[in-house]
């Protein structure tokens, strides 16, 4: 089963025999990329949760001053 189209020929080919690696690369880079983005996002709502709970926390602290 032929994967790929040679750009000069026209004709179908093997990327592998030619040399051609760029959608193992991308996907691999995807994988590779997903957990630093999970990461990420879990780092936001951990710091989105805290400044809400602070929030509420120093609302608290008024009425009680009043």
């Amino acid at each position: 089963m032929k994967g790929g189209i040679d750009i000069l020929t026209g004709k179908a080919m093997l990327p592998s025999i030619e040399g051609v690696w760029d959608n193992y690369r991308v996907k691999r880079q995807f994988i590779q990329l997903s957990t630093v983005i999970a990461s990420q996002l879990l780092l936001v709502d951990e710091v989105m949760s805290a400044g809400k709970n602070m929030g509420q926390q120093s609302t608290n602290n008024m009425e009680e001053d009043v």
